[in-house]
């Protein structure tokens, strides 16, 4: 806190490196505690930003785009005047910066985060960063950026704003390393912690490679398997030729079918309320299902869903008996065009979050996971991540036995 409360303090640069499951999450979390205590009354002289809007969440804060109001796919420019000035007044209080997720920061992201922090702060946009004091946070040995050349990239064929990123990396010169793994706690859990670590380097030992093996579906008992089983799908209502078989990505973020269930884990597509923590990426578990009158459960689709939001925090609709807050989730419509032709998808803005990407599932922790590891990884860090997110050997499932030598002394390529 001596550095806060300095007059004119030094910038801190600062990498702060940990595998999964360290407590990098719960480092954030007091980091910022402990400042919003010293700030007193004053608006907290932090912000927390990650790549994904999961990661995000986790960590309480904003993705780096929707912070920094950094364009999605296009070309960088400075903002406009009043954009600017609402940006400068948002910042205004902010010293300090923790960036999570470093590995999935590219360089040229780098550069546009330098870019809007030199606008942001103007009176010291001499500086890299604006004089903002940044922590970034995170395992390079987890997954790469998508599209982007990683921090760590020695390539010689850079664009400019990549070669400024670059300038911008070079001057974080001191590390912080976290080394205990907190989330596969005990004893009983040592052999799975030194398979995690050899998974994480690419140098999966031979008994590492039977402990893991023994999570294969088909070596556990029936009871065990069941665990892992999901219920009801539901389908999506589609207009236009073709519109059933657009991918997610084409249709604003909406599924064509889900499974869900009561007691399913979902994750919410779109951002609802982001005060409230109604984000794209927010967490929750069904509560319950309901459908109008005169329509079939399993035939007809749902009118609501009713969802437990782990974070959030807005007005109650419904009220558990222990007091947690329910959200009614209503079915919206996107319109996208495919090919020359204009479609429309109504689905709820959910996905089942049992079944999420390894990309989305970086920053989580979980009692159980299913995935695979047959298949070779096409990115750096996929089949270490995905298996990193359970807190004990118990919770995984592999859905098929998977080759040793896929995760021995392999050097994927790194996705750009």
């Amino acid at each position: 806190m001596g550095h806060f409360q300095a007059q004119s303090p030094a910038q801190i640069l600062l990498h702060v490196d940990g595998g999964g499951g360290t407590g990098k999450s719960f480092l954030i979390k007091v980091l910022s505690s402990h400042l919003q205590v010293a700030a007193l009354s004053n608006p907290s002289p932090i912000c927390r930003v990650a790549p994904t809007g999961v990661a995000s969440n986790q960590i309480q804060g904003s993705t780096i785009h929707s912070l920094l109001r950094l364009p999605v796919g296009g070309a960088f420019t400075d903002l406009p005047p009043a954009d600017a000035a609402a940006l400068q007044s948002r910042l205004r209080h902010v010293k300090y910066l923790v960036i999570d997720e470093k590995s999935m920061l590219g360089l040229e992201q780098l550069a546009r985060i330098d870019a809007r922090l030199r606008q942001a702060f103007p009176e010291r946009n001499f500086e890299f960063f604006g004089g903002v004091s940044i922590l970034l946070v995170g395992d390079f040995f987890q997954l790469p950026p998508v599209r982007q050349k990683p921090l760590y990239s020695t390539s010689t064929s850079l664009s400019s704003m990549e070669r400024r990123g670059q300038a911008a990396y070079r001057l974080f010169d001191r590390t912080v390393f976290l080394t205990r793994v907190q989330r596969q706690a005990g004893d009983d859990q040592a052999g799975f912690r030194q398979a995690l670590q050899e998974l994480r380097e690419v140098k999966l030992s031979i008994p590492s490679w039977y402990l893991l093996s023994s999570r294969v579906q088909a070596k556990l008992t029936q009871s065990e398997a069941n665990g892992f089983k999901a219920a009801l799908r539901v389908e999506a209502k589609n207009l236009g030729n073709g519109a059933g078989q657009a991918p997610s990505d084409n249709a604003g973020n909406l599924s064509n079918k889900f499974p869900v269930a009561k007691g399913a884990r979902v994750m919410l597509t779109t951002n609802l309320w982001q005060p409230a923590g109604l984000v794209n990426g927010a967490q929750g578990t069904v509560y319950d299902i309901a459908w109008n009158a005169g329509t079939t459960p399993r035939e007809d689709p749902p009118a609501v869903i009713m969802v437990d939001f782990d974070k959030y925090d807005g007005p109650s609709f419904l009220t558990t008996n222990e007091g947690r807050k329910i959200v009614p989730i209503l079915p919206v419509t996107r319109d996208f065009l495919l090919g020359n032709e204009t479609c429309a998808r109504t689905q709820f803005p959910l996905i089942v979050s049992f079944a999420i990407t390894v990309h989305k599932c970086q920053s989580l922790t979980k009692d159980q996971i299913v995935t695979d590891l047959a298949t070779r990884d096409f990115q750096a860090g996929i089949s270490y991540v995905a298996v990193s997110r359970v807190t004990s050997l118990q919770g995984l499932l592999l859905e098929a036995p998977f080759d040793r030598q896929n995760l021995y002394n392999y050097t994927p390529t790194d996705g750009l």
